[in-house]
């Protein structure tokens, strides 16, 4: 039985791989952005204001 679920694992761990390669190799590598969520998106973005360090709003 041990067998059976360590064969298992792998196979899924296999699957898992393949489905990361396959999206690696079908990503553009452009960044897609939801404007809605810009203020509690953790990443900077080109699309939105930004605060600099004096706490004024800048735009890009």
């Amino acid at each position: 039985m041990g067998a059976l679920l360590n064969l298992l694992l792998i196979i899924a761990m296999l699957a898992v791989f393949v489905l990361w390669i396959v999206s690696i190799c079908k990503s553009d590598g452009e960044k897609k952005c939801n404007p809605n969520e810009c203020d509690t998106c953790p990443f900077p973005c080109e699309g939105h204001t930004a605060k600099n360090n004096n706490g004024k709003e800048t735009t890009p």
